[in-house]
């Protein structure tokens, strides 16, 4: 399926947040207790970044919301095959 789905009869979308230079700050100099990346359904880029941001770590919330600091695109079925997400805890 393409396109917006409806999540309470409003349209959502899907979003990647990541930095846009993970070798700066805000991102370092704490690779361990910093966020690189969400995935986030919602209606807007706007409110994507606001939901990422609720879940700031040391990277802080600004750089979820600054366009300056991250970035926020809409993830579509378009585009070359790759993974899109992957989780991991090195604990």
């Amino acid at each position: 399926m393409t396109g917006p789905t409806l999540c309470g009869g409003v349209a959502t979308r899907l979003w990647l947040i990541r930095p846009n230079d993970d070798s700066k700050p805000p991102w370092t100099p704490y690779p361990e207790t910093s966020n690189f990346g969400y995935v986030v359904r919602a209606t807007s880029e706007v409110a994507a970044r606001a939901m990422a941001a609720g879940r700031a770590c040391d990277e802080g919330r600004k750089a979820l919301l600054s366009a300056e600091l991250s970035t926020c695109v809409e993830l579509t079925a378009d585009g070359a095959e790759g993974i899109i997400m992957t989780e991991f805890s090195g604990a």
